[in-house]
């Protein structure tokens, strides 16, 4: 069984057991959290979309905050001696996926 579901105007693939690199929010390793914000859930037998999902969930468990690689970003302006060197490390918060929760039966 797996599930599409929308977080911050991105969306995952998800299914019981993965990993997930989400946006920076304030919680700590241990904490639960909840996407209700299903586009689609399918199981072994078929595809719940749209009214069908009003119920169903997605569980997850922190994990604590992770960084990306970093990204490292030159401006220049020829002749003028202008050179700059920026740098950015994204931050992101590791989830587990514990299960997905509420899925009507056929």
């Amino acid at each position: 069984m797996y599930a599409v579901l929308e977080d911050k105007g991105r969306q995952y693939i998800v299914k019981e057991g993965d990993r997930l690199s989400i946006d920076l929010e304030k919680k700590v390793a241990g904490d639960k959290l909840e996407f209700t914000n299903l586009l689609m859930v399918r199981d072994e037998e078929r595809l719940y979309m749209g009214d069908e999902l009003s119920g169903v969930k997605v569980t997850a468990e922190v994990l604590g905050e992770r960084k990306a690689k970093k990204i490292t970003t030159v401006k220049y302006r020829r002749r003028k001696g202008y050179r700059r060197k920026l740098g950015h490390r994204q931050k992101y918060l590791c989830v587990l996926i514990k299960g997905i929760e509420g899925v009507p039966l056929a």
